[in-house]
């Protein structure tokens, strides 16, 4: 402290010495010499960073078990530590057994390393000299936390000569991983809370731990809440505090086997999946062991797609079928043999193929090929808890007489005043010019997801476009005068909904939030310039109060309809895509939501993945369960067509009329016997 500064404080303690006891001016003294002395202390190298390839292999820095790593984890780990970008995610998953958690101890352990080459840590990342630097193991309760990863990482520690020399832990606390002189600790826990002001650098989550001896849906739909909750919250929590140069030095690892994969490991995957900070690594046990499996034969495994389950291909015609079925007819050469086809399968879909080494042969053919594609090769098949996954059954209910009648995939709402901001515009400038509904007479039916900001909100409207055959039989109107129980077996049709349109309307950047008003007038619109007849809009409870007091001000049929309580919507609308009796056209946020909803049976609910959504796909299923649930009741419209009359309209044929009178003159012949 210079001459200067402590002249200052000299004097400033002076003219307040009245107020202030000693020891309460001691105290000041010594916490302002301490703060300034903190701002001029900088990170400082005291030892060289041994380069990683050299780290890893030296039992000195990494103890006798560094002979024991598999080559394939020291070179995926150099690529994470040597990456030219800042590698702050690293998701570990694929088969059991490859050894995805010593992974992610080599990958703490080096983190650790690298701080302790440093004289005050904290100003590494600009905090306070007093900060304390965490690192943390994230399990399903506390207990299994200590057990595993931590208890893992402090015997390997303890093994280490570097550490033992030049950064040895409190070792009379065992609860803890403590370096008092650096403020650097490692703990566990499964809330939170067990980490509430501490600066998480680096998290570790084997989320085998969360799931293991859950065999229920709704333990897993409970699970997966929590574990997507801690991890965001987590990783959240590091970013806030190590975001460095606008670079994020935080780590965070998942381990998750491919055999216990949830919604939540595949939603991180499939959205992390392009960002150049995420690692993700997913081998086979053959990956791994390559030298093991060097001379075996390989067989030609078919993983599985939305449309064809996974299967062992014996035969070119086989290999053929599933590429045709891929888009790719035609795609392999002529008078090639089984075992040289791979090589031959277009880059874009060869990752649908392995190859599997003999070894593994009765695990594929004799035992669950599911299963041995998980716990073998590494591959998370098609979640079990998947509403829908069949792309084949989908397209066959896009229909070329529909198609999206607003010229932009997605709609910007907003409540702004200003003419130049976006989503100043009415819903209804975004129709195509001259775009005319099918079936105008037939009556309507709506559902709205609403939403004011934040999320966005569907919106989707259809009718019923005819009738389908699901079995034809001959009345036996003779049997009517012999046997007073029979009911004679009518011929069955059943309802083809249309899908109008479906549309996600984005919410405006805040403070503005989706207009209700614009969406009321655009119903008003449809009705007035299109000639649509409302039969029912519903809309979830939430958020929805005023806008249908609105709508029933002006006329309309409105309900509360939820189809977040049941899964019912949801389980209506797959039954009617696997009958194919959907028209549809293609819209894709739609379809994205709908292949990634997740049913839980004994919660009987439908819920997205973690960060996804289902705004849209909410909106159409309540609109189809609109106009299924229809059928038991005589809704009636503005120009009183019920939906009777469409039946009896659809079912008009030469021979119908004359079979009608002939029941009903039986009909009553059986009623005046009866008296």
């Amino acid at each position: 402290m210079s001459k200067e500064t402590q002249f200052n404080l000299d004097k400033l303690l002076d003219n307040v010495k009245d107020l202030y006891i000693k020891e309460e001016l001691e105290k000041i003294r010594t916490a302002y010499t301490s703060m300034k002395s903190q701002t001029r202390r900088e990170a400082k190298l005291v030892r060289p960073i041994v380069p990683f390839k050299q780290w890893v292999n030296d039992p000195y820095y990494l103890g006798a078990d560094c002979y024991n790593i598999f080559p394939y984890w020291k070179e995926k780990i150099a690529d994470i530590v040597d990456s030219p970008y800042k590698i702050n995610q690293v998701i570990l998953t694929g088969a059991i057994g490859t050894g995805k958690t010593t992974a992610a101890l080599i990958l703490v352990i080096r983190k650790l390393y690298e701080l302790s080459c440093y004289e005050n840590v904290a100003a590494l990342f600009n905090l306070f000299g007093t900060a304390v630097i965490a690192f943390a193991f994230l399990s399903i309760n506390r207990d299994t936390a200590f057990r595993t990863g931590f208890t893992q990482l402090r015997n390997w520690l303890d093994d280490i000569p570097y550490f033992q020399e030049h950064f040895k832990r409190r070792t009379e606390i065992d609860s803890a991983l403590l370096w008092t002189e650096e403020n650097i600790s490692v703990t566990f826990g499964s809330t939170t809370s067990h980490f509430i002001g501490m600066n998480l650098l680096c998290s570790v989550l084997d989320e085998a731990n969360f799931f293991e001896g859950r065999q229920t849906d709704e333990a897993d739909y409970n699970m997966n809440k929590k574990v997507g909750s801690l991890y965001s919250q987590m990783r959240n929590r590091s970013a806030s505090r190590f975001i460095v140069d606008g670079e994020n030095m935080s780590l965070s690892i998942v381990a998750s086997s491919s055999t216990i994969h949830s919604s939540f490991t595949n939603a991180l995957i499939e959205r992390s999946r392009n960002d150049k900070h995420t690692y993700i690594v997913s081998p086979s046990q053959w990956d791994v062991n390559p030298e093991k499996f060097a001379n075996s034969r390989r067989f030609l495994v078919f993983v599985g797609n939305q449309s064809m389950d996974p299967m062992v291909v014996d035969s070119l015609e086989e290999l053929n079928t599933i590429l045709e079925n891929q888009g790719k007819k035609g795609s392999l050469p002529n008078n090639i043999e089984l075992k040289d086809a791979y090589s031959f399968i277009p880059l874009d879909v060869r990752d649908y193929y392995v190859l599997v080494p003999e070894e593994f042969e009765s695990e594929f053919r004799v035992g669950d090929i599911v299963l041995a594609l998980q716990d073998l090769a590494g591959y998370s098949v098609s979640n079990t808890n998947q509403l829908f996954n069949s792309n084949t059954i989908y397209e066959k209910n896009l229909s070329p007489l529909v198609e999206h009648p607003f010229s932009k995939k997605e709609i910007v709402l907003s409540t702004t005043k200003n003419a130049m901001q976006e989503g100043y515009l009415p819903l209804k400038s975004y129709m195509k010019p001259g775009f005319k509904f099918n079936n105008p007479n037939a009556p309507r039916y709506m559902h709205l997801d609403l939403s004011l900001s934040g999320d966005s909100t569907g919106i989707s409207m259809c009718h019923i476009s005819g009738w389908k055959n699901i079995y034809k039989q001959d009345y036996e109107y003779e049997r009517l005068d012999q046997d007073m129980n029979y009911i004679p077996d009518e011929e069955v049709k059943i309802p083809i909904i249309q899908i109008d349109f479906m549309l996600r309307i984005k919410p405006p950047k805040r403070p503005n939030q989706i207009s209700f008003s614009k969406i009321r007038d655009f119903i008003i619109y449809l009705k007035n310039e299109h000639g649509i007849e409302f039969a029912l809009i519903t809309a979830d409870q939430f958020q929805s109060a005023q806008l249908m007091q609105e709508l029933r001000d002006l006329g309309f049929k409105t309900a509360y309809q939820s189809v977040d309580r049941t899964a019912d919507a949801y389980l209506t609308f797959v039954n009617f895509l696997h009958d194919e009796r959907i028209e549809m056209y293609n819209y894709e946020p739609f379809k994205k939501e709908l292949f990634n909803v997740v049913y839980y049976p004994s919660k009987k609910k439908v819920d997205h993945l973690p960060n996804g959504s289902k705004d849209v796909s909410d909106s159409v299923v309540g609109s189809i369960f609109n106009a299924h649930s229809s059928l038991d009741k005589k809704v009636q419209t503005n120009d009183n067509l019920n939906l009777l009359d469409l039946f009896v309209h659809a079912n008009v044929n030469d021979s119908y009329e004359s079979k009608v009178e002939e029941f009903i003159d039986r009909f009553y012949k059986v009623l005046i016997n009866k008296k």
